[in-house]
């Protein structure tokens, strides 16, 4: 099967505030992921993890050179086909993802109402993927402000999974969860690669991701490598192998 997300010798800098010289955040990265695969990210904090997420959906753009997605090269999509882009072919879960003071089942279905669909329709269709995430439906007529971080991040999920996207990009989505909660919420995760064939890229510094990835590396002074373990005394430990 073809890849769906490519990236080929992509490099991306740029600049602090009130300094001259460019900092080189990716440098030569080339990974793909493909229909059905999950693919792992570590890196430590400013490594350039969150750079890859950014370039693969069409927020930055590669000094040199190629993201391409479904043979597209994405650096070359105009501003309107670039949020169609964003909209229709993949899910974003962000870190620090935003909301709308409204009940969380109406935060996930934010994308969907551009879709057509009046609310009421909307918030019907996540409904299942927000249970299937952890939470029910008293929870889900709560608004942001009154969940957990956790609770919070799982509407960003479901939010990601509404439009059935192909490709699935995940900013530390377990960052605040704890490790049950984690696993779930991975194994939903891994659950989208093999039944609906998502392609799905996650940068993370939580070892449980590595269980269900297929593919793992860490991005370190810009450069991927493979890597066996991810941690060691809260070290990731890469392999020598580029």
């Amino acid at each position: 099967m073809s890849d769906l997300l490519v990236f080929e010798e992509v490099h991306f800098s740029y600049r602090l505030p009130r300094r001259k010289e460019r900092v080189l955040a990716v440098d030569g990265v080339s990974v793909s992921v493909a229909p059905g695969e999950l693919v792992a990210i570590y890196g430590e904090n400013g490594a350039g993890k969150s750079t890859l997420l950014y370039l693969a959906a069409t927020m930055l753009v590669a000094d040199r050179g190629r993201v391409l997605f479904d043979g597209r090269d994405l650096a070359r999509l105009k501003t309107g086909p670039a949020a169609d882009y964003r909209r229709d072919e993949i899910g974003f879960v962000m870190q620090d993802g935003s909301t709308i003071p409204a009940p969380a089942a109406e935060n996930a279905a934010l994308k969907l109402t551009g879709t057509g669909l009046t609310w009421r329709q909307a918030v019907r269709q996540v409904e299942a993927d927000l249970e299937e995430l952890g939470l029910d439906a008293e929870m889900r007529k709560r608004k942001p402000e009154e969940l957990s971080k956790g609770q919070r991040q799982r509407i960003e999920i479901a939010r990601a999974f509404s439009l059935k996207p192909r490709l699935l990009l995940a900013d530390e989505p377990t960052s605040n969860l704890d490790s049950k909660a984690s696993k779930h919420v991975l194994s939903v995760l891994r659950g989208r690669c093999d039944t609906q064939g998502v392609a799905a890229m996650v940068v993370t510094h939580d070892p449980a991701v590595a269980a269900f990835a297929d593919r793992k590396y860490v991005l370190r002074d810009g450069n991927l490598r493979a890597y066996e373990q991810p941690y060691v005394s809260g070290e990731l430990i890469p392999s020598e192998q580029p």
